[in-house]
């Protein structure tokens, strides 16, 4: 099953790690995460963490980790 995580970002949901609400992140993980200046200018709610082929990738996600839960079904 397929689910769009924004920004015309769709994955694979076998492939996701987490929803993480960037939020709650701390600071220390959330710069090696993405790019702080990119963070702050976009509106990101959450980042998803996926993992194939043994390859992991972050997505920055306009979407809540709520909204992105409920699509998993």
């Amino acid at each position: 099953m397929y689910i769009h995580i924004g920004n015309s970002n769709i994955v694979n949901f076998k492939d996701v790690i987490g929803f993480f609400d960037y939020k709650i992140l701390d600071e220390n993980i959330e710069k090696n995460i993405i790019n702080k200046k990119e963070f702050e200018e976009s509106k990101i709610k959450s980042i998803v963490i996926t993992e194939k082929n043994k390859e992991i990738k972050n997505y920055l996600s306009n979407i809540s980790t709520i909204t992105l839960q409920k699509r998993k079904v």
